[in-house]
């Protein structure tokens, strides 16, 4: 079980451009998290990591808010959508582990002030959506 301890970034420079943002300098950001799993003892072991990332000046994001579910959960542009994006797309973008970033996800959300039933609904999509994803991909 992965339980997010801590997020860190530097400073989100960004600008709109069409439809998303673009970033105007990189940003680093750091995931502090606990995994914790059994062994074959079923002693509980924790392990605490940390995933570090980079994302590149002209990096382009925005929140996946279907067009027909803006009135219910706002405009992807949204401030508050801003960083849990910016660092959710950038590690779907280079793979790391699902469950790690939707929980990320789901905890910069709730550090940004987003509406807990927000968090819950928005949460819950960006899991079915890798679950989906994952059941799709080997049938193309």
């Amino acid at each position: 079980m992965i339980e997010i301890l801590k997020v860190s970034h530097s400073k989100v420079d960004s600008k709109i451009v069409g439809v998303r943002h673009q970033l105007n300098r990189p940003v680093v950001y750091n995931i502090n998290y606990r995994d914790s799993s059994a062994q074959k003892s079923e002693v509980l072991v924790y392990s605490f990591s940390v995933q570090r990332g980079e994302i590149r000046r002209g990096y382009r994001f925005s929140a996946s808010i279907p067009w027909g579910f803006h009135w219910l959960i706002g405009d992807p542009l949204d401030e508050k959508f801003r960083i849990p994006s910016l660092l959710h797309d950038d590690m779907c973008d280079k793979g790391v582990n699902g469950v790690l970033r939707d929980k990320a996800f789901r905890f910069l959300l709730k550090e940004e002030g987003v509406d807990s039933w927000k968090v819950r609904l928005m949460f819950k999509a960006v899991v079915k959506y890798r679950e989906v994803k994952a059941k799709v991909k080997g049938w193309f």
